[in-house]
């Protein structure tokens, strides 16, 4: 019964992806596949003209050789000129066909996920959804797989049929014999690549620690932690002992069926060869032509080796279908995706409160992708099943969250400079995200020069906002490109200078060999700036976006405390119309820039005013001030 399912899941979901790319190539997808399934027939008909051409040449033998020979040798030039052309076509178009197909699926994936919502791409379903994806098959590469397989395996489908029509001409029974005496090594192939897929499945949590213990070594960061421990030997003895560990298993279920994969290919071949000494028994006995002789025992060898290739190719390409099962969930998920239509057009009214916040209520929440869900829920039960693969990957259950955050109401002017400080996992982050309208709240209202948040299209919320966030990027992009990135394609270079000097990085931009157009990252022969310096450059980055409102999330946490009280006299003299809010943990610099400070504790506003005032009348503020004054 697994045979039967492989099969007809194999050719639902193959099907499935060529339909879907048939949305986007309608006619290269008909007729690239057209071509690729010509080749197999014309090749066989050239194999069947090459036997009646030999037929022909014994039969002139002894009456006209020579001029028998010569023009049927000539045919027989001609046809194996044309075969190889063939040949040569076939693997220029599998190449086409396989980049066309590579950059259209690539181009859909990304325009997905771009369109995904951060709270889903955060989510723990969705984490699952892209570890099952990349845990079978090809990864992300299942559905170019599957695509590139169809030829192949229509091409294996072709041959066999003409391999057993051809010998099912010649005698019935001889196919009978070597089709019955084929079907045990299919099985036991076919047994074999499953049992080694269970014994991976089995493993998959070793084998996941494994690579931790891998990537202390491979991953440079890790690396260097490893070596100031003195721990890189230690660790690469626990890798090795657990890879070889793995290899054992995987070594003795190969030997188990080998043995028996063994016996059954011994088997056919002996059936295979008698059936061979009775072709030739015939042509001794002058029943049958030589041509027609080499054609059947061709053909024998291709019906034995093509019901082979069927055995590990219909495995080898269940993973993929199982991979791209949950990439077509993944491609087809519409729920907790971005607005991408907004019926509230984007204004910047004048108005005296650029943002404001009424009975906000939020959590962060627990995304259920039910539809992901279901379908690791069928898969798993499949596998159980057909497979004998009860041992599967458990959602773990996630701890709920109790953090709150609560807002009953807040107003922020235009021109205001205001700090937001806490301790951590208060609440500061969490306040940043929902002005950005990243994340939503549950109940209450916030509004962005009197635009409430929800009903608009994100794409034109990004527009009120220039961003740093805590872990900002490190691309290796070239220096004005990075800094002008809201208008990569093309830089105004003087806004990046101006940008870049209010960061403080025109200090050491300016002393690179290419300046602004300095390529960063070593891997593209740039230069390597340090923490420090790539945190300069992603404020920059912020400052040249010149929206109406600057967010900033700790924007010197790696900068040296004169180059932040210098960023932070810069800010100061930011344009008098410009709102600016960060979260800042170095206190010390709070008087130089903010003109308001909001504390946060346990996901409320415990503290709104001025340094001075604050100082006086709030605690938390107090105490946070006065510990970083002590150190």
């Amino acid at each position: 019964m697994k045979y039967i399912y492989v099969i007809k899941e194999y050719i639902t979901v193959a099907w499935q992806c060529l339909a879907y790319i048939y949305k986007f190539d309608k006619k290269g997808t008909v007729g690239r596949l057209s071509i690729l399934l010509l080749f197999p027939v014309i090749a066989n008909i050239l194999n069947i003209a090459n036997a009646h051409l030999a037929d022909s040449m014994q039969k002139n033998f002894g009456t006209g050789l020579i001029s028998a020979i010569i023009p049927i040798f000539l045919v027989v030039v001609f046809l194996e000129i044309v075969d190889e052309i063939f040949t040569y076509l076939n693997r220029r178009v599998q190449w086409v066909t396989n980049s066309k197909l590579n950059l259209i699926l690539d181009i859909e994936r990304q325009k997905k996920r771009a369109q995904f919502s951060l709270p889903f791409i955060d989510s723990e379903d969705n984490d699952q959804l892209n570890q099952r994806i990349l845990t079978s098959g090809d990864g992300y590469n299942s559905q170019l797989s599957l695509l590139s397989s169809i030829p192949q395996f229509l091409t294996t489908f072709i041959n066999v049929s003409f391999a057993l029509w051809i010998v099912v001409m010649f005698n019935p029974l001889w196919a009978l014999i070597l089709f019955a005496t084929s079907v045990p090594k299919f099985f036991i192939l076919f047994t074999n690549s499953f049992a080694i897929r269970k014994n991976s499945e089995n493993h998959l949590t070793y084998n996941r620690i494994t690579n931790t213990y891998r990537d202390q070594i491979t991953n440079y960061t890790n690396l260097k932690d490893s070596k100031v421990s003195n721990a890189t030997k230690p660790l690469l003895d626990i890798y090795v002992d657990r890879r070889e560990f793995y290899r054992e298993t995987q070594y003795a279920l190969f030997k188990k069926y080998l043995n028996l994969n063994s016996l059954a290919g011994l088997f056919a071949l002996c059936f295979g060869f008698f059936v061979q000494y009775l072709v030739i028994k015939e042509v001794i006995l002058g029943t049958v032509l030589i041509g027609q002789a080499t054609l059947i025992v061709l053909q024998i060898f291709r019906l034995q080796s093509g019901i082979d290739a069927l055995a590990y190719f219909l495995p080898a390409q269940y993973e993929n279908v199982v991979s791209a099962k949950y990439l077509f969930l993944y491609l087809s998920t519409q729920e907790n995706v971005e607005k991408q239509d907004a019926e509230i057009i984007m204004t910047t009214q004048d108005t005296e409160n650029t943002i404001e916040m009424k009975d906000v209520i939020f959590s962060y929440p627990e995304i259920h992708f039910e539809e992901m869900r279901n379908l690791v829920k069928e898969i798993d039960t499949v596998s159980e099943k057909f497979f004998g693969l009860n041992k599967k990957e458990e959602h773990n259950k996630k701890k709920s969250n109790d953090f709150t955050l609560t807002i009953p109401s807040l107003t922020i002017k235009k021109g205001e400079r205001v700090a937001v400080v806490g301790k951590n996992g208060k609440g500061k982050t969490t306040f940043l995200q929902l002005v950005l309208n990243l994340y939503q709240p549950d109940q209450g209202e916030i509004k962005v020069f009197g635009n409430v948040l929800k009903d608009m299209n994100q794409t034109d919320v990004q527009k009120y906002f220039s961003m740093l966030f805590q872990d900002y990027g490190q691309s290796n992009f070239k220096v004005n490109e990075y800094i002008g990135l809201s208008e990569v394609t093309d830089p105004d270079l003087e806004r990046v200078k101006i940008a870049a000097q209010l960061s403080t990085a025109s200090e050491f931009i300016e002393k690179w060999r290419d300046q602004y157009t300095q390529q960063l990252g070593v891997s593209f022969k740039g230069v390597k700036p340090s923490k420090g310096q790539w945190q300069k450059l992603a404020l920059a980055r912020a400052i040249y976006k010149d929206a109406p409102i600057l967010v900033l999330d700790e924007p010197t946490s790696a900068i040296d405390p004169v180059s932040a009280k210098q960023i932070f006299e810069n800010l100061a003299q930011l344009d008098p119309e410009k709102i600016l809010i960060y979260v800042c943990h170095t206190m010390v610099d709070i008087p130089i820039v903010a003109t308001r400070v909001i504390v946060f504790e346990d996901g409320n506003i415990v503290g709104d005013g001025t340094h001075e005032l604050l100082l006086k009348t709030c605690p938390q503020y107090k105490e946070l001030y006065e510990s970083e004054r002590r150190a």
